[in-house]
């Protein structure tokens, strides 16, 4: 002898490793009574080469495309994690106008496009200003005159400097 063991021929098998085979095939030869692993990597038991192909069709550990169509394949058994945490097309809402939006869109739109991010008031005052007010801010804003006299005047009114003649104009 070799000291290998030789694998044993299935009439030689004892009864119970077959007791839970239900072929009606004489063909079976209970070999395909072996333990086979799922071929997504699950703990499950009690898998052979009857019964692994079903198994795998429903396997909670077997890649899916993401629901929310990111392009991402996530084992099924951590989709509403997936789905609720970290995909990008997931609902969520600007943290400044609550406008919703998938979550990968939230940056490019307060830099873009929200009404309520902060911008500079665009005659110098000093004020930053939610987007969506920035009419009503201007309309009122008084900062120091663009004519550099050192006043501080409304954006509509005029600083004496502007509106004093000119030496050259006597």
């Amino acid at each position: 002898s070799t000291g290998t063991a030789e694998p044993m021929a299935a009439e030689d098998a004892p009864v119970e490793l077959f007791a839970s085979c239900r072929c009606t095939t004489s063909a079976c030869g209970h070999h395909r009574h072996v333990h086979v692993p799922c071929g997504y990597g699950c703990p499950a038991l009690g898998l052979n080469a009857h019964n692994v192909a079903d198994h795998e069709l429903l396997c909670d550990w077997k890649p899916v495309d993401c629901g929310l169509k990111c392009g991402q394949k996530v084992q099924q058994r951590e989709m509403e994690r997936h789905t609720s945490l970290e995909c990008e097309n997931r609902l969520s809402s600007c943290p400044l106008c609550d406008d919703p939006m998938p979550h990968g869109d939230r940056h490019r739109h307060v830099q873009e496009d929200c009404s309520e991010y902060a911008v500079p008031c665009p005659y110098r005052c000093g004020d930053s200003i939610p987007g969506s007010s920035v009419r009503e801010h201007t309309a009122v804003c008084r900062a120091e005159c663009s004519f550099g006299c050192g006043e501080i005047v409304s954006r509509t009114a005029r600083c004496l400097l502007y509106t004093s003649p000119s030496p050259r104009d006597s």
